[in-house]
């Protein structure tokens, strides 16, 4: 299955959201440090991703629902591990307190400890590790 995404209906979403949450599109771009002319760029280009996830976190929704993958702009997943049996939701609409992943009861130390790790990095950050730890796994490290 392939999706298309176009820019500037990822510019109307970002606008909606904004309206939404009663920001002011120039101080939602200065608040995460790109400049005014992003929403004019995204009528011929695409957003980079770390672009797009910093406006998701900043306007509290996901980049999902940016990209127009859901029209839902709050998005929580859970999932379940079948080797252990753990559940792990992971929340992608979170406010500034919020983890991005919790876990149960059932989940082990050394999961915790990297759940806590991941939680106190950045979106981007959180983005590059996922990205190595898929390397890892394809190396069949």
């Amino acid at each position: 299955m392939e999706n298309e995404y176009v820019s500037s209906e990822i510019a109307e979403r970002i606008k909606r959201a904004t309206k939404e949450k009663g920001v002011a599109i120039s101080a939602m771009l200065e608040a995460v440090e790109l400049g005014r002319n992003t929403m004019a760029n995204l009528k011929t280009s695409m957003p980079k991703v770390d672009n797009l996830a910093k406006i998701a976190d900043y306007l509290n929704v996901s980049v999902d629902y940016l990209l127009g993958r859901t029209d839902n702009p709050n998005t929580n997943t859970t999932f379940q591990n079948n080797n252990t049996g753990n559940i792990v939701n992971v929340n992608e609409n979170r406010g500034n307190n919020s983890p991005l992943i919790s876990v149960n009861e059932h989940t082990n130390k050394n999961t915790l400890e990297l759940i806590n790790l991941i939680n106190s990095l950045s979106i981007v950050e959180q983005a590059e590790i996922i990205l190595k730890i898929n390397e890892m796994k394809n190396r069949g490290d």
